[in-house]
């Protein structure tokens, strides 16, 4: 017999100024350039991810012309070791019984700082979670390593496949890489913006719209904004 110990973990979701479709791009290390206009110099702040959020509501153009994204990533960063524990763990009577399936923290010894998290809260489903990386380098190329925000936090530092790029040096001088998200409103993956870019920000495609990285059309567009998962 299953009961639940507390609500389930629900997913962390992130991206870039709202974006939505997105999904893999080939790992060619980026472009050089897109033409924009020069306004004032670039401030912001540095969120969960390591990008950089402006906060003066303005734009910028870099070296190579250009415009600043208002989320990007100029440089990798140190994850948190500590992690966390589990807030709430489906509990099973009758023991761990499928592969991957846990009771509690100390059940996930397979890996870096295991976990023991739920996968639904409307069903008794849980699942180690560990970490597979605590800096861009442990990860493979162009994959960013998403740390956690810090060491309170349960969330695992992971490496985001399908990327094109870590930080804005990937993607040429003067260069931004971006994270944009699926349909789901989940991060895709990093992606590097280009002069063929059609849109840098949300606030390029309308009120119901958001700007997104097309892996067909390998650049930046607008596209439907993303709804959160219910």
């Amino acid at each position: 017999m299953r009961k639940l110990a507390a609500a389930g973990l629900l997913p962390l979701l992130f991206g870039c100024d709202g974006a939505t479709t997105a999904t893999s791009v080939p790992h060619d290390g980026g472009v050089t350039e897109r033409d924009g206009a020069a306004s004032p110099p670039d401030t912001g702040t540095t969120g969960r991810d390591g990008a950089v959020t402006r906060t003066d509501g303005g734009s910028s153009a870099g070296d190579a012309g250009l415009e600043v994204p208002l989320n990007h990533r100029p440089s990798g960063s140190d994850c948190p070791t500590e992690r966390g524990s589990a807030p709430g763990v489906c509990l099973n009577d009758a023991g761990v019984n499928t592969e991957g399936s846990c009771n509690t923290d100390s059940d996930c010894t397979k890996g870096a700082n295991g976990r023991c998290v739920s996968t639904g809260p409307a069903v008794c489903m849980t699942v180690c979670s560990y970490d597979t990386c605590a800096s861009d380098t442990d990860c493979p190329a162009h994959e960013p390593c998403l740390c956690r925000s810090g060491a309170a936090d349960v969330s695992a530092n992971s490496c985001v496949a399908g990327s094109g790029c870590r930080v804005d040096s990937d993607c040429g001088a003067g260069g931004y890489c971006s994270p944009g998200q699926a349909d789901t409103c989940a991060l895709a993956g990093y992606f590097c913006h280009s002069k063929g870019d059609t849109c840098v920000n949300d606030s390029d495609c309308g009120a119901s719209g958001a700007c997104a990285y097309s892996a067909t059309a390998l650049r930046w567009e607008c596209g439907p904004r993303c709804a959160p998962p219910p």
